[in-house]
This record gives structure tokens, C-alpha cells and sequence, in this order.
């Protein structure tokens, strides 16, 4: 007879609880699918961009300078070059959550700019006072029904490909209150948030209109954006009214952003393409919900929980 083991682990009881849940979901969706036609999280609401290439690049631009400063200017009050390994704890902490505040910052402060140019209003991105629990409900959604399937691929190529990853080196060799908080407060507030604005809501929002401008000028369009191109003598009237959302599943708009966000963290050994199947999920989620807020939660959850897993297994060990 096969042999059992004699406990499961406080992780692993996370882990398939979770699994459960979203198997039960998935079981859930695909009836109602059947049933009504409909694909998952209801009708695509995503907005349908008007930025150019150089809004995304600026506001990438503004969002790594943000980051870069904010740690030049750390360094320069705490008086070091850098970080070395017998920085006081106290120093790391809090330089790591100065420029995570930073880039933080930089990318609500790019999502205003895209808003008020626009003239779109956070309802079309899913961030209306309406629209908070709704989008608070589909992010944890999508987290029980996509992450159990991304951790599963994760610790499957980690049997083979060497997994490392700067925040768990720093949380293994500066396990200090102070460090400890700096991480949580990066990795659970600062990267979600940073990630989706840009990566879903500015990205990929800008690459959905590649293919289909529709503009009298659709270079400059593309490039420039097409409050510029609207507004210049020679341009027809906008065939867009304020708000219209886009209908059509964008699959290579998807698939463009989830390279360049698991390229984002080539440095992590086999995350790369675990994060890509991760941010599969999410693109399609925001193009099926229009909510950032959607992404978000999700993307909040799985940090949490992957800290929350990853300090549970070491106090077990």
C-alpha cells in the first residue's frame, strides 16, 4: 500500500483550501457560461484608450526617475553609497519604502495626468465609489481561480530552475521588525498597485489601439495620442463618444503586456514565466471588468499570500 504522509503542513492546507474555492468557481463559471453565453466576469467593459506611445513611455520614464531619486536622495541622507550588507536595518527599511512611496506616487500621479487629458473618469477604469466592493469581489474572485493554477506552475519549474528573489534574500538576511515591515508594505501595497496602473490600465490600454486606429492620422495617433491629433486643423471629428468601452477580447494586447511584465522580473529565476501566466489572467480579467481596482486585489492577494505561505513554511521548518 502506498504510504501517506502523517501530517500536512499549515501551508499546504492553505494552499488546497484556495484550490478548492477556485475549482468550485471554475465549475461555477463554465455553467453559467452555458447557461447565459456569456464569458467570464459578465460583458467586457475595458476602456478604450486615447493616449499615445510617448504618454506610456513618459509615464514609465517618470515612474523608474521616481524610484531612482527618491533612492540617490536616501543614500545621500544616510550617508552611503549604497546598501551593504551591515547597513543598519533601520536604513534599508526605510529607503526601500521611500522609493517604493516614490514610484508609487509617480504612476497615480500618471494615471491623473491620462484622466484629465482623456477626459476619462475613474468610473472607466473601474474606480468609481460604486464600483469598490464589486471590483473588490471579482479581484479575490479571480485569485481563488487563477493563482492556485500559477503557484502549482511555479513549483513545478522550481524543481528544475534555481529560484531567487531580492525580496526573500532580504526578508532570509535582515529578518528585523523594521525590514520585515518595509517588505509587507512594498510587495503587498507598493507593487500591486505600481504594477497594474502601468502594466494594465496605461500599457495595455495603449496597445489595444494597435491594429484597429481608426484616426484620419493613425501614426500620430498612436504615437502622439488622439487628444493632439483631434485637436490639430486638419483632423475629422472623434467617432468616439466620451466613455465608450471596447467589446473585443484583445488577445496580443494581453499577451505583449504579460511578456513585458514577467520581463519586468527576469532576474527571479523561473518567476518570469509563472508571472507571465499570471498576468494572462489579470490582463484578461481587466478587459473582461474595466477595473483596476479588480487587478489590484488580485495582485495584493497573491503577494499576501505568497509572504503569508512563504513565513509560514519557515517557522515550520
Amino acid at each position: 500500500m502506498p504510504e501517506f504522509p502523517q501530517s500536512v503542513s499549515l501551508a499546504e492546507t492553505l494552499f488546497w483550501s484556495v484550490a478548492l474555492v477556485g475549482l468550485t468557481l471554475w465549475v461555477g463559471a463554465v455553467i453559467n457560461s452555458r447557461r447565459r453565453g456569456r464569458g467570464l466576469w459578465g460583458t467586457n467593459r475595458n476602456v478604450r484608450a486615447g493616449w499615445g506611445l510617448l504618454d506610456v513611455a513618459g509615464i514609465a520614464f517618470v515612474w523608474l526617475a521616481a524610484q531612482f531619486i527618491a533612492t540617490a536622495l536616501w543614500h545621500s541622507v544616510a550617508g552611503i553609497d549604497s546598501f551593504p550588507d551591515n547597513a543598519p536595518d533601520g536604513v534599508r527599511a526605510g529607503g526601500s519604502v521611500f522609493a517604493g512611496a516614490a514610484g508609487l506616487a509617480a504612476v497615480i500621479l500618471g494615471l491623473s495626468y491620462l484622466m484629465v487629458r482623456y477626459r476619462h473618469g475613474p468610473e472607466e477604469f473601474g474606480l468609481g465609489t460604486g464600483q469598490r466592493w464589486k471590483g473588490v469581489r471579482q479581484g479575490l474572485t479571480g485569485f481563488a481561480m487563477w493563482v492556485p493554477v500559477v503557484w502549482a506552475i511555479h513549483a513545478a519549474l522550481s524543481e528544475w530552475i534555481p529560484y531567487s528573489h531580492p525580496t526573500i534574500e532580504t526578508l532570509v538576511n535582515h529578518p528585523s521588525p523594521r525590514v520585515i515591515a518595509g517588505v509587507w508594505f512594498n510587495a503587498v501595497l507598493v507593487a500591486p498597485i505600481v504594477e497594474e496602473v502601468f502594466f494594465r490600465g496605461v500599457l495595455q490600454g495603449w496597445l489595444q489601439r494597435l491594429g484597429r486606429e481608426d484616426s484620419d492620422r493613425p501614426f500620430e495617433s498612436l504615437v502622439l495620442g488622439r487628444s493632439l491629433v483631434e485637436n490639430s486643423p486638419d483632423a475629422s471629428p472623434p467617432d468616439l463618444a466620451k466613455g465608450e468601452m471596447d467589446s473585443t477580447i484583445h488577445v496580443p494586447a494581453i499577451v505583449v503586456a504579460s511578456a513585458l511584465f514577467a520581463l519586468a522580473h527576469a532576474n527571479q529565476g523561473p518567476a518570469p514565466i509563472s508571472l507571465f501566466i499570471l498576468s494572462l489572467g489579470i490582463g484578461y480579467m481587466y478587459q473582461r471588468t474595466g477595473s483596476l481596482l479588480a487587478c489590484v486585489v488580485m495582485h495584493m492577494t497573491l503577494n499576501f499570500a505568497t509572504l503569508a505561505l512563504l513565513g509560514i513554511g519557515g517557522e515550520s521548518a
